[in-house]
């Protein structure tokens, strides 16, 4: 825990107003839950209202690529979180 590492997933605002953005730090304060056990960790984010469960493949311990994949240039709205 403590541990600092990066986003590397798809931009997604949550239900809560809280963002996911590629290439944004976090730090790591928990392990996962749920349908994350083993898989995941939950991260702190400057400007979020709350931490967030992300899985482990959506995260690096290195700052993410300075230009990021065409693909993540677009919002997804997450409407289960």
């Amino acid at each position: 825990m403590g541990e600092q590492v990066y986003y590397t997933g798809v931009r997604e605002i949550l239900k809560s107003g809280d963002r996911l953005e590629y290439g944004k730090q976090g730090e790591v304060v928990g392990a996962s839950i749920g349908d994350k056990v083993g898989n995941g960790v939950v991260l702190r984010f400057s400007g979020n209202k709350g931490p967030i469960d992300c899985n482990l493949t959506k995260v690096r311990r290195h700052a993410a690529i300075a230009h990021r994949p065409r693909h993540l240039t677009r919002w997804r709205l997450n409407v289960h979180r």
